[in-house]
């Protein structure tokens, strides 16, 4: 039997259709979709992976970013371990596990490939940035007390079962710094939960962002993967307006008044009424939406999935491509190309590739396609420039070379 792959939320969620999906379920209400089978999601990482995964350091942030260095989380007392750094601390992991603490991996898509390759997937069929976080829960435990999150998630039950609890209480589509602390709803004050079900090993359940719900194991430990939606709203597209309507627009970037935040007997509130409507009017007049979409398309939320594969394994490969050499996109989800003048920019998540302008039909052509031959790239550029151009983007892990041979059916 072949190596089961999720190419598209369809898979995830069959047999419930994906336009029924977005029209029933999609920032509406849960949806619980058991599959009766538990080897379902044995292929993306299963118990026997933990202690390879905490040592394997394959670190992909900079080290300098202190929020990006924690490895491991167990609640509830949030004390942080990397076991990496000290053996000692493997040891306190697992005795905390056996006291009912839940072992939580943050950002797992940075660090194991068949989960990143299912959140670059997400991510670019969704159009919205999605990470993944592990949790390894043991028997008769709870991770997290009630709260909702500010991100829609979709459940992945690997391993064991979890009984979930979805609740009334909901905040309608909350903005990130909206987020409950986890656990901060009182469970007295918000009645019985309306929704009571058990994820089993291969089953999934969506759980849109502001719908309270907590979770605990029974008989059974529980490894599930939460794949989390951060979607651009939106506001953000409005903030993205105004943005780029202030760099063309002096006036919008002059300081407020000094003692505008005085108090409101020194302010003139109707008057400053009256001038923000008149810079609303005018971004409102004066946004331009392809700049807009520029800008909204460096959002950090939408880079979250991204991850570049077997960086130095494609430059030791690079002597052998030529016209004939079959290369593969990154399933990323945002690369587009920007025409100045006389140069172009190829602008993907970790920066930019800029050249003369008469490398753009290549540029285009490499946004678009996900599968081609060097000699394929259309433009004026010369066989050996083609060659050139795509060996830069190898580089910058934005092309692989393709197997010799790959089998795309599932026999």
């Amino acid at each position: 039997m072949s190596e089961r792959k999720w190419n598209n939320l369809g898979q995830l969620i069959q047999p419930t259709e994906t336009k029924t999906f977005f029209s029933d379920y999609w920032e509406i209400q849960p949806l619980h979709v058991p599959h009766e089978d538990p080897a379902y999601f044995r292929n993306l990482f299963q118990l026997t992976d933990m202690d390879k995964l905490l040592q394997l350091g394959n670190r992909t942030f900079a080290a300098e970013d202190p929020t990006r260095s924690k490895v491991v989380r167990c609640h509830p007392t949030h004390r942080l371990f990397d076991p990496r750094r000290n053996s000692e601390h493997a040891r306190t992991l697992s005795d905390l596990y056996r006291h009912g603490h839940t072992i939580l991996i943050d950002d797992i898509h940075t660090q194991w490939p068949a989960i990143a390759e299912l959140t670059n997937e997400l991510a670019r069929e969704l159009g919205h940035g999605v990470g993944a976080n592990l949790y390894l829960t043991p028997k008769q435990s709870q991770g997290f007390g009630i709260h909702y999150d500010t991100h829609d998630v979709f459940i992945l039950q690997i391993e064991g079962h979890k009984e979930w609890r979805i609740y009334d209480i909901e905040v309608s589509l909350p903005l990130p710094e909206m987020q409950s602390k986890k656990g901060n709803l009182d469970p007295n004050s918000i009645g019985e939960p309306k929704q009571k079900l058990t994820l089993n090993a291969g089953d999934v359940l969506y759980i849109p962002r502001g719908h309270a719900h907590a979770a605990r194991t029974t008989n059974s430990h529980s490894l599930h993967l939460t794949v989390g939606v951060h979607v651009v709203c939106w506001v953000d597209l409005l903030k993205a307006a105004i943005s780029q309507v202030a760099l063309h627009d002096v006036r919008l970037r002059r300081a407020l008044p000094i003692d505008y935040f005085e108090s409101r007997s020194v302010r003139n509130d109707e008057a400053i009424q009256r001038q923000l409507m008149r810079y609303l009017a005018l971004v409102s007049a004066s946004a331009n939406v392809s700049e807009v979409n520029r800008l909204l398309a460096d959002s950090p939320l939408l880079f979250l999935s991204q991850q570049n594969a077997n960086r130095f394994g494609a430059i030791e490969a690079l002597d052998t491509v030529g016209e004939e050499t079959v290369v593969t996109r990154s399933p990323l989800l945002q690369c587009h190309v920007v025409e100045e003048g006389e140069k172009v920019t190829f602008v993907f998540p970790a920066g930019e590739i800029r050249g003369p302008l008469k490398i753009a039909a290549a540029c285009h052509f490499i946004a678009s396609t996900q599968r081609f031959t060097v000699g394929e790239l259309p433009g004026v550029l010369s066989p050996a420039a083609k060659t050139v151009l795509v060996k830069r983007f190898i580089r910058e892990g934005i092309l692989h070379i393709a197997p010799a041979s790959i089998d795309l059916v599932d026999p």
